[in-house]
C-alpha cells in the first residue's frame, strides 16, 4: 500500500499515464492480501478464542492498508485522466464498489466456526469497534519477543527528536561454523570462527551516518585486529540519492552485492570468489539510489597496495558502474531485479586490494516471491600479469518450506581461457592449493531462520570437480559439508 502512494505520487508528479496504470492495476493484489490477512486471523481466533481483542484490532490496520491502496489507485486514476483525457475502465469503479464488502465475507462470515466462538468473537468485535473512539489504534498488547528483548542491546542512543544526534547503534556479525571435506586428493575438517566484526553506527543532522567496523581473529589471535571493513560517511536525504565516502563495500556479482548478513548460503558462490574483489571493502566515493523501478550504483574506488585501513594509494583507481531494473510490478512478484555491473582497471601490479582483472561484467537477476525465490549471475573478465580471461554462470533457486525453513540449491559453472585460470573455494583450497580451468559444483542446502536474518542456521552439502589441463597440482574432486550458525545486529 505504501509503494502503490509512493508510486502514485511519483506518476502525478511525472505526468507518468503508463506508471499508473501499473498501480491501478496492483490494487486487486492489496484486495488479496487483506483477505488472506482477515482469513488467517479468523483461523487465529478459533484456534485460541483469548486472541480476539488483538486480532480485531488486526482487522482495522489491514482495512485501513487496504483503503490506503484504494486511495492510491484513485490518484493514479486521476492522473490517467488529466494526461490523456479519458477514464479508465469505469468497471474499476464499480467493482470496488460493488465488492468492497463481498471482498470482507470472510470478516463477516468466518469459515465454519464453531457458533459459540462466532457469537463471543462478535460480541468481543462489537466491544472492540466502540472502544475504537475512545483508544488508538495500537497493538501494544503484542509483547515483543525474546529476540526483540536481546536485540535492543544494540541500540545504544535513539532520540529522533533530538535534531542533531538521532542515533547510536552498536553493528557487527559473527559466524561460527564446522567444515568437512573428502577429496581425491585429500581430506580436512575444522571448527571455524569465519567472522567476528564489531562496530558502530550513528545518524547526525537526519541526513549523515557514520559506520565504522573492526574484523577481528579471535581463532589464531594473532593478529587478532584483522582490518577495518567498514569506515565511510553516508550522506543521504532520500531513497533516490545517497553519497558515500570511505571504505566501504563495492557491489560486484550478485554474492558480492548481498551483504554476508543476508546470504543464502553458508559461503559465496566461486563465482563471486573469482571475480570479486579479494578485498571486498576498498576506499572510494559512490553514489547510489533508487528512481522508481530503476536503481543505480557508480563509484571511484582505489586498487592500491591493501593494508589494514584504507590502502597506500599507490596503484590505480578502478570505476564501478551499476545499473538495474525491478521488474516486480510487471510479474506482479515481490521483487524481479535485473541488474548489470562493469568495472573498469587500469592494470597496475600494485593493486592487491583486487583480482588481475581489466574489465569486468556480471548481468544478475534476482526474483522472489512469499513462498519461493531465485538469483542467477553471468560475468565475465578479462585478465591481465598472468591472470588468464574467464568467465562463469551461477543459478540458485530457494523455497520457503514455512517462514522458518528453507531450502535452496546452487549451480556454479566456471571457466578460464588459458590453464590455472580457476580458483578453488575456501574450504577446496586447505585440500588443493592449485588452480585450474574448468569448474563445476552443486551445492544442496538448507537455512533455519530464528530471527530472520540476525539469527539463522544454515547448512550446506556440496559436490564440485576442477579441471586442471596444465597438471600441475590443481585437479579437484571432492565433497564438503559446512553448517554454521550467523548472528547479526
Amino acid at each position: 500500500s505504501l509503494r502503490m502512494v509512493r508510486e502514485s505520487l511519483e506518476a502525478f508528479v511525472n505526468g507518468d499515464a503508463e506508471a499508473a496504470r501499473r498501480i491501478c492495476a496492483e490494487d486487486d493484489e492489496a484486495d488479496k492480501y487483506d483477505k488472506e490477512v482477515i482469513s488467517s486471523l479468523w483461523r487465529t481466533i478459533e484456534t485460541d478464542p483469548h486472541t480476539v481483542e488483538r486480532a480485531t484490532r488486526l482487522f482495522f490496520v489491514s482495512r485501513a492498508l487496504e483503503r490506503i491502496a484504494d486511495h492510491a489507485t484513485n490518484i493514479a486514476e486521476d492522473v490517467v485522466y488529466m494526461v490523456e483525457g479519458m477514464e479508465l475502465e469505469p468497471l474499476l469503479k464499480r467493482r470496488k464498489q460493488s465488492n468492497h464488502w463481498k471482498q470482507n465475507d470472510t470478516l463477516m462470515n468466518p469459515p465454519r466456526m464453531n457458533f459459540a466462538k462466532a457469537v463471543a468473537a462478535m460480541l468481543l468485535c462489537s466491544t472492540a469497534c466502540w472502544a475504537q473512539s475512545a483508544m488508538p489504534l495500537t497493538i501494544s498488547d503484542e509483547q515483543p519477543s525474546v529476540y526483540d528483548r536481546i536485540w535492543r542491546f544494540a541500540e545504544w542512543y535513539n532520540n529522533e527528536d533530538n535534531p542533531a544526534l538521532q542515533n547510536i547503534f552498536s553493528s557487527g556479525r559473527f559466524q561460527y561454523e564446522y567444515s568437512t571435506l573428502d577429496a581425491d586428493q585429500a581430506s580436512h575438517s575444522e571448527w571455524n570462527v569465519r567472522r567476528l566484526r564489531l562496530g558502530a553506527k550513528s545518524q547526525l543532522f537526519r541526513s549523515v551516518n557514520l559506520h565504522g567496523e573492526v574484523e577481528l581473529n579471535p581463532q589464531e589471535r594473532t593478529p587478532l585486529y584483522l582490518r577495518f571493513t567498514d569506515l565511510y560517511v553516508m550522506w543521504s536525504r532520500s531513497g533516490r540519492l545517497e553519497l558515500t565516502f570511505g571504505k566501504h563495500g563495492v557491489p560486484f556479482t550478485m554474492d558480492g552485492a548481498t551483504s554476508s548478513k543476508e546470504l543464502l548460503t553458508i559461503d559465496r558462490s566461486n563465482l563471486s570468489n573469482n571475480m570479486l574483489f579479494p578485498q571486498e571493502y576498498i576506499p572510494g566515493v559512490s553514489t547510489a539510489g533508487q528512481l522508481s523501478n530503476w536503481i543505480y550504483h557508480f563509484g571511484v574506488f582505489s586498487g592500491g597496495e591493501a593494508t589494514r585501513e584504507y590502502g597506500r594509494f599507490n596503484g590505480s583507481a578502478f570505476t564501478l558502474a551499476v545499473i538495474g531494473y525491478d521488474f516486480a510490478t510487471a510479474l506482479g512478484v515481490n521483487q524481479a531485479l535485473l541488474a548489470s555491473n562493469y568495472v573498469y582497471q587500469n592494470p597496475d601490479p600494485r593493486n592487491t586490494f583486487t583480482r588481475q582483472l581489466h574489465h569486468m561484467f556480471s548481468t544478475n537477476f534476482k526474483i522472489e516471491d512469499r513462498k519461493w525465490g531465485a538469483r542467477a549471475d553471468l560475468s565475465i573478465g578479462s585478465g591481465y600479469l598472468g591472470q588468464s580471461d574467464l568467465w562463469g554462470v551461477m543459478a540458485m533457486p530457494f523455497y520457503n518450506l514455512t517462514d522458518k525453513f528453507q531450502i535452496i540449491g546452487r549451480y556454479t559453472y566456471l571457466r578460464s581461457e588459458g590453464p590455472n585460470g580457476v580458483r578453488l573455494a575456501r574450504y577446496e583450497n586447505q585440500a588443493v592449493s592449485g588452480r585450474g580451468d574448468r569448474y563445476n559444483e552443486l551445492y544442496l542446502g538448507a537455512n533455519y531462520f530464528f530471527y530472520g536474518h540476525k539469527l539463522k542456521l544454515q547448512s550446506g552439502l556440496q559436490f564440485a570437480d576442477m579441471n586442471d589441463r596444465a597438471n600441475d597440482g590443481g585437479a579437484y574432486a571432492g565433497v564438503s559439508w559446512t553448517s554454521g550458525l550467523r548472528v547479526s545486529w
